[in-house]
This record gives C-alpha cells, structure tokens and sequence, in this order.
C-alpha cells in the first residue's frame, strides 16, 4: 500500500487595535476596539486512492484469475525478505514470534520496488495461462499531483472587528466590574474543485419507452469553483460581583464559532444517474431513477457556532489557597456531520436537476453542560522546607448531547439504500441487527479529574500529578468496525435470519490515567534545569467497540513511560 501526500499553505494577516481611557468617569474605564484582516491559502494532494490497499498475490483478489500464493518456498519470490525480532513488544511483557517482512529496500524503493513485487502476480497469472499474460490486469499504482480527486484547494479571506467596553461600580455594597463588547466577523470563501457526472441507465436502441421519466445530462468531468460567504455576530460579557474581600461571583455570556476545516471543504464530488427498468422485447419500461452521489467535502458548509454562558463562586480562604465551583452551558448550532444534502447540476434543456449527495453537513445541533470543582492551596504554616508544599484538584463532569435537524433513526438496520448509511453513519448498528441510537457528542468524556502534589519553596520547584477522564465517543462506522455481514432480525424483513445488512459499531477512548512528575531548579533569574517523567506508571490506551452486549476490547496501545532532561534559558 503507498500513500503519498504534499501540502503547502500561505497565512497573511494584519491586527491593529486601539484604546481610549475614560478619565474620571464614575464607572467607565475605557473602550477597546480593534480591527483583524487575514488571508489564507492552502493546497493539499494526496494519491489517488489515498491509501491504495493493492494484495500482491492473493487468490481471494476480486478478478484476479491465479490459483496460488508466492510462496517464499518458490525462489522466484523469496528474496526481497528479512526476518524481524520484536524485542521489546510492550514493554517486553508479550511474546510474541519473529516474522518475515519485506526488506526495508523494497519499502524504500518507491515507485519501481512496488511495480516488481506486484510481478509476482503477473508470473503467476501468466503460469495459470500456459504462459500467455495477455488476459493478467497489471498493478496501477495511485496517482499524484494528475488527479483532481487528490487535491483540495482552499482560500480563506477574512475580516473582524471588534469593541469592548470596560467599566466598574465600586462604590456598590457588592462591587461590579466588567466588560461588555461584541465582535463582527465576515469570511470569504472559495473551493477549487472538480465534479464528475457518470449516467448509467442503458435503453436498447429502438426500444418503446414508458413509466418513469429521466433527465438527459450527457456525462462530464468538470473544474468547478465554489464561493461560500458568511458572517457572525458574537457578542460577550463578563461581570464579576465582589461579595467580600474572601469571596467572588463571576457570569460570563459569549458567542463563539469555529469554522470548518479545509478538509471538509473539499469540491470534489461524484454524481451517477441509475434506473430500475424491466425490458421486454422492444419495449423497456423504467420503474424508478436515483440521482446521487458523494462529495469529499462541501465547500457550502458554515461555522458551528454556540452560546455558551458560566457561573463560577470563587472563595480565597488564604492568600494561598482557593476554592472554586463554576456551572456551564454550552448551545451548539450547525455541528457537522456526515448526512444527505441536495446538489444541482443542468440537464440538456437547462433546468435544474436534484441529486442526494452524501457528504459532510450542518446537520446537528446539540450541548454541553456540567459543573467544575476546583481546590488549590500551600501549606504556608507548615515549618521550614515543608511550607512550600501545596496541593491541587479538580473535578468536571460534563453532560453532550446531540440532535439532528432532520432525525434519522431506524429500530433495525438495513442492507442499502441512503437512509441505511445515514442510519449506520449517525446511530451505529450492532452485528445483531439493531441500532444504537442516543449517541453523545464526540471525544467529550463525562468525569474527568486531576489531582497534583505541589512544590515551590526558593530555587525548587516540583510537581507530581494524576490525571484522569472517562470513556468517550470516538466516531461511528470507521474501518474495521463495519460490514455488511450483519444478522437481519427484523421480523418484517424479507432477508428475517439472513447475514445480509449493514453494521458500524461505535468506537470508544476507555477511561485513561496517567501519572506525571518534574522537578526544575532555578540556577539563576534566566536559567533553569530539571527532570521531567510522563506516564509513570506504564499506563496502557484501550479503545473499544460497543454492542449491545457491552463494550468489547479493540486495540491496546502502550506507550512506555518518558524521561526528559531539560534546561531552560530566558532572553
């Protein structure tokens, strides 16, 4: 398999920003404003296919007409190989046999080492042929930097401004201060993309043709540029309420928004016309047509946007020591995700034809909402070298949700057709037949704390913490979590028992800890030197797959424990 990939990008910008001070104002401070202009570019090409999976002499091969493997036994095919030894397999606590692999010169030999493996299945064909390799389809390696399928194209042109004002109500019995401000955003984007457009339905000439009519858009493959512009609104506030010299309250509004990344903007898209027909004689009669197709990206794709609002008691018991409890709302707008969009193109006559495309939309909206605990303090009273100790924790529990705009949920999982990918793409389906649904939001776990051991006390300094989260959402219906092999249990199927439709099974991040520690010591005002240890206790990363029987191991990742050496230097 090669994969090849380049990509350059270009960012300018320019930020001018100003303030005025409100002199003697009873409660105004001053205004902020300031202006931001940037200019980006970017041009990524990957092979086509990306990542072009080819076996070298495989039987199973779809379409490949040998009868038998390369065998290292046959000198014809046993050089090129190197037996390798895993002698450190995590961590040394698995066994595990040597293996022969390709030689690291044949993996390095790109393009023409690839092409002479790959004879290995041309000899064999020919052999199965009685020598005669005419009917063997040869290995076609991807294609780069030719194809307008590997490259995404992207502009992004934009312009902000914003204001804040800054005041405060000291003489209150509670004092305020704050700020109120808003920020205007206009962004222009452009896609260079290309969209082909494969007709398929096949009348025999001189056929009557009845039932269901078609549009006639002759085939095409076309360079096509899309513009995509928007603008956002975001206003914010902040206000903080002295109750007492010990004791605090914070509110903070916001509006925010994150755009999309370029690659799922990508303008590249496939469209194919195909029909149901039944032929009779001279008469064909076509019972439906499907226009659809799959997009790469969308170039018409906004910004998730939120409104996100806090609330937060602040209680400083000592001048070294706090304790904190903030609540928060997150409302997410327009979340992208992978659903059914309509794309035009003309038929012959000019008007307009409809296609259902699969790709990425502003399909969702959802939430975030939870609560966080925060303690930190020095034992200050402690004697001599003792009082630099200190202690650090925090706690966060978070509630997601997401909901679809336009609600795709089936109780079963189907074998085809769009609304059974979208059904497996959003909710997931189990090997049994059945979906998920009731999915939270992606890579958000629900309790996560952190718990650290604080030291600072003259030229020491040193820290040894444990950090933890939950399991959380990977994503749905990734390779080698899917198929089509499932168990058909709808009872109102016509394949009821057969092993004939789709499954994605969701993919989990398990619970995670980790124990971190360093120890720095300043040896003057600019320079520092310490140690630094990560993941202490050999922790191992599992991902899972869930079933409606539980969640079932997938992978195991062990990374090892990590010492750094370090010095720090300040100019």
């Amino acid at each position: 398999m090669e994969h090849l990939d380049r990509a350059k990008a270009t960012g300018k910008s320019w930020k001018g920003d100003a303030i005025y001070d409100f002199e003697d104002h009873p409660f105004l401070k001053d205004i902020r404003f300031g202006v931001r202009l940037s200019d980006k570019d970017s041009v990524t090409m990957n092979s086509n296919p990306s990542y072009n999976w080819s076996a070298v002499s495989q039987p199973w091969q779809v379409g490949w007409d040998i009868s038998k493997l390369a065998s290292l036994g046959d000198p014809r095919f046993n050089n090129n190989t190197e037996l390798h030894t895993f002698n450190n397999f995590f961590n040394s606590n698995m066994a595990v046999p040597s293996l022969v692999f390709p030689s690291v010169a044949l993996a390095n030999g790109y393009p023409s080492s690839y092409a002479a493996l790959h004879k290995y299945h041309d000899i064999l064909c020919a052999e199965a042929h009685g020598g005669d390799s005419s009917s063997c389809a040869p290995w076609t390696p991807a294609t780069f930097g030719t194809d307008p399928a590997g490259t995404n194209d992207q502009s992004e042109k934009s312009k902000a401004f914003y204001t804040q004002v800054r005041f405060g109500f000291d003489d209150l019995k509670f004092p305020i201060d704050g700020n109120l401000g808003v920020r205007y955003v206009k962004t222009d984007m452009t896609a260079h993309g290309y969209t082909t457009f494969t007709p398929s339905i096949n009348i025999p000439t001189g056929n009557t043709v009845t039932g269901q009519k078609f549009a006639n858009i002759p085939a095409f493959k076309q360079v096509q540029d899309f513009e995509n512009d928007y603008h956002n609104v975001l206003p914010s506030l902040n206000l903080r309420m002295k109750a007492t010299d010990q004791l605090q309250f914070r509110f903070g509004f916001a509006g925010a928004m994150s755009r999309p990344d370029f690659s799922q903007l990508q303008a590249y898209t496939t469209l194919s016309q195909t029909a149901d027909i039944t032929n009779t004689g001279t008469s064909t009669v076509i019972n439906s047509v499907n226009q659809s197709g799959d997009a790469a990206g969308n170039p018409k794709l906004k910004p998730i946007t939120s409104k996100q609002t806090d609330l937060t008691a602040e209680w400083y018991f000592s001048p070294v020591g706090s304790f904190t409890v903030a609540v928060f709302n997150k409302q997410l707008k327009d979340v992208i995700i992978n659903q059914t969009f309509n794309f035009q193109i003309p038929d012959v006559a000019g008007n307009m034809q409809n296609f259902a495309v699969t790709g990425p939309v502003n399909g969702a909206k959802g939430h975030a909402r939870g609560i966080e605990l925060a303690y930190q303090q020095y034992f200050d009273k402690l004697p001599g070298w003792m009082s630099g100790i200190g202690l650090q924790a925090n706690y966060t529990y978070v509630d997601s949700k997401q909901k679809l705009y336009s609600p795709v949920f089936s109780a079963y999982c189907n074998g085809s057709g769009q609304t059974a990918t979208l059904n497996t793409n959003m909710n997931g389906c189990d090997t049994n037949g059945q979906t998920f649904g009731d999915l939270p939001l992606p890579l958000l776990s629900k309790n996560a704390y952190n718990i650290a051991l604080l030291y600072d006390k003259g030229p020491w300094s040193a820290r040894m913490a444990y950090s933890w989260r939950s399991k959380n959402l990977q994503a749905v219906n990734v390779n080698g979590t899917n198929g089509g092999d499932a168990t058909d249990t709808n009872p109102n199927s016509p394949t009821f028992g057969q092993h004939v439709v789709r499954w994605a099974l969701p993919t989990w991040a398990d619970s995670y800890g980790t124990l971190d520690a360093s120890v720095f010591y300043q040896v003057n005002e600019k320079m520092s030197i310490g140690l630094e240890g990560t993941n202490l206790t050999d922790a191992k990363y599992r991902q899972l797959m869930q079933q409606h029987t539980g969640l079932m191991g997938r992978a195991w990742f062990v990374s090892g424990p990590r010492y750094s050496v370090k010095m720090r230097y300040s100019f």
